[in-house]
């Protein structure tokens, strides 16, 4: 086998499904290849040594295998693992949530270190042992509005789309088509939502922190519920 055949990656691992009698298939995010769908030979056997490699969220280390239709996964070695957030109910809710959507907006091929690192980073705050003190379902969205910035789709939280001046405390609203905040004099367009200081000065602060420190929020539930509907709806705003 000469080097043009097989290849080394570290990747984290996004999904894995059953594939013929005794296989997986496998969608992993690699640092300098993007994503990729890769065959597991054998992971189905108890003895395979393989499988307990091939969690999702694990990051690994793994030998690529060009096939003429398929790409196959050879040697691999588990880097991180992440057992305390794999036994913990909300935080596995909060994991498949971003997983799920990660893999929906990121196209194969596509490299980018940033958002590689974005889901180790996210992977890695779940796996503290704290509890999770955010709800799964927003701190899922936290991940993707992070992502949503990177890609493209930074809102302007700092000044009014309409008139370019520095935002003031109270009657804002969060336009979806305009891709930030006006005041509340256009409270009548259906694609704006109000918002309120709190939930302003919490999305500024999601995109300028890191999840280590984002985790530790508290938020209650009328909060909860009005910043899940703001970064819900942009994302489904932008249909991508």
């Amino acid at each position: 086998m000469n080097s043009a055949e097989s290849f080394i990656i570290t990747a984290i691992v996004i999904n894995r499904q059953p594939f013929r009698e005794r296989d997986s298939r496998l969608i992993v995010y690699a640092k300098d290849h993007g994503l990729m769908s890769l065959i597991a030979r054998g992971t189905k056997n108890i003895k395979s040594k393989l499988a307990g490699h091939i969690e999702p969220a694990n990051l690994i280390k793994a030998m690529v295998i060009r096939g003429k239709q398929l790409d196959y996964l050879g040697s691999t070695d588990s880097l991180q693992v992440h057992k305390n957030l794999k036994a913990d109910l909300d935080k596995t809710m909060a994991l498949n949530l971003a997983l799920k959507e990660f893999l929906r907006i990121v196209k194969e091929g596509v490299v980018d270190t940033y958002l590689f690192n974005l889901l180790l980073e996210y992977i890695s705050a779940l796996d503290k042992k704290p509890k999770l003190k955010i709800e799964p379902e927003l701190f899922a969205l936290f991940f993707i509005f992070k992502m949503l910035s990177h890609l493209g789709y930074r809102p302007e939280l700092y000044y009014y789309m309409d008139d370019k001046k520095k935002i003031k405390p109270g009657n804002n609203c969060f336009s979806l088509g305009k891709g930030g905040l006006v005041s509340n004099q256009c409270v009548k367009d259906k694609y704006n939502l109000t918002i309120s200081d709190d939930s302003i000065k919490i999305l500024r602060l999601c995109l300028k922190e890191d999840f280590s420190k984002i985790i530790k929020l508290k938020i209650n539930c009328s909060l909860n519920n009005e910043l899940m509907k703001v970064i819900n709806s942009y994302y489904k705003f932008q249909d991508i």
